[in-house]
């Protein structure tokens, strides 16, 4: 009984701060400065209505480290954009591999979110964790 006790605890805990990586607290960023961020973390930016949450990547098919492809591949990332007091969210889909069909930045009001970069790199030695992403984001205000 104390197993699954302490068992639900951790499980509640991981729950109430925002998932796998999530920090539960939100960091803060500067707009025109580059920034990472991990997957369930919030961040805001001092004096702007800004709210940034990194939900997940949802897809992975870049080359791995040490292997010779004919295409780079691509990940997607989701990111949750809102206003700091609550308001209308919106997700942005941002992609490593920027195309015509494929964005690498996105718009939320007067600011434009890019992704810059997405670590790790996938690897031969397997998959990364679901909570194991780090991403590189610049905000701008137009």
């Amino acid at each position: 009984m104390a197993r699954f006790l302490l068992a639900w605890l951790v499980l509640a805990s991981v729950a109430l701060l925002g998932g796998p990586g999530g920090s539960g607290a939100a960091e803060s960023a500067r707009v025109g400065r580059e920034f990472k961020v991990r997957v369930g973390q919030v961040v805001t930016f001092g004096g702007e209505s800004l709210r940034l949450r990194f939900r997940e990547v949802a897809e992975d098919s870049r080359c791995p480290v040490g292997v010779a492809c004919v295409w780079a591949g691509n990940a997607e990332v989701m990111l949750e954009v809102g206003g700091r007091r609550g308001g209308l969210k919106r997700t942005l889909k941002l992609n490593t591999n920027a195309s015509s069909q494929k964005a690498g930045e996105g718009k939320y009001g007067r600011f434009t979110i890019k992704l810059v970069e997405l670590n790790p790199r996938p690897s031969r030695e397997g998959k990364i964790a679901a909570g194991g992403y780090t991403a590189t984001l610049l905000v701008v205000k137009d």
